[in-house]
């Protein structure tokens, strides 16, 4: 007969069970951060690209008496081919800029991902009191629908404001060039996208 150790060689099936099980839980939590992070990763991204759109609009302005283009001229073009020529990329990288990241369905290069406010088609800056408060640009839909290059309040087409694409938020391009990332009621409000057209 063999003598009994006090020292085991193995483990038992309830303490593997418990460590697969702890380490399951370890790598659930880890995932649902690396989710997170890449989420907030690709709203920065989102912002970026909305600040970049709005510096192509202010160099816009400078050549054009300080008054914004339309949203849409008909066919597949609309503002962000006018604000082209304004970025020193190549055509590839442009449909990255006027594409978000969080947006997975977009027909770029005939839709871009951000729709121009329809209230400041053609619209002269000097006749605009608080560029600060206006909306210049608004994540859509963009989707190839009719109005999908136009973003404003009561917008009911396919290219209607796309108000949670990043987790319950928007990121909104103000006139003045600074981004916005707000919940769809603070860009409810009437005053941020200005007079409406008669």
């Amino acid at each position: 007969m063999k003598p009994c150790s006090p020292f085991r060689s193995g483990f038992t099936l309830v303490e593997l069970l418990v460590v697969s099980s702890v380490l399951a839980l370890v790598a659930g939590l880890s995932m649902a951060g690396v989710r997170s992070a890449m989420a907030e990763s690709r709203r920065g991204a989102c912002v970026s690209n909305l600040k970049q759109i709005g510096t192509a609009f202010w160099a816009y302005l400078g050549d054009n008496q300080m008054t914004l283009p339309q949203r849409f001229y008909g066919g597949n073009e609309g503002y962000d081919d006018r604000l082209a020529p304004y970025f020193s990329v190549s055509s590839n990288a442009l449909g990255k800029i006027f594409v978000c990241p969080e947006h997975r369905q977009c027909a770029w290069p005939h839709q871009p991902s951000y729709g121009m406010n329809f209230y400041l088609d053609n619209m002269p800056i000097n006749r605009i009191e608080k560029t600060s408060d206006l909306i210049l640009v608004a994540e859509s839909r963009g989707d190839g629908g009719a109005g999908s290059h136009r973003a404003d309040l009561e917008d009911q087409s396919p290219g209607q404001r796309d108000l949670q694409r990043h987790r319950t938020r928007s990121n909104y391009l103000m006139l003045d060039g600074h981004v916005e990332s707000q919940a769809p009621d603070w860009a409810n409000q009437t005053n941020r996208w200005g007079p409406k057209p008669e």
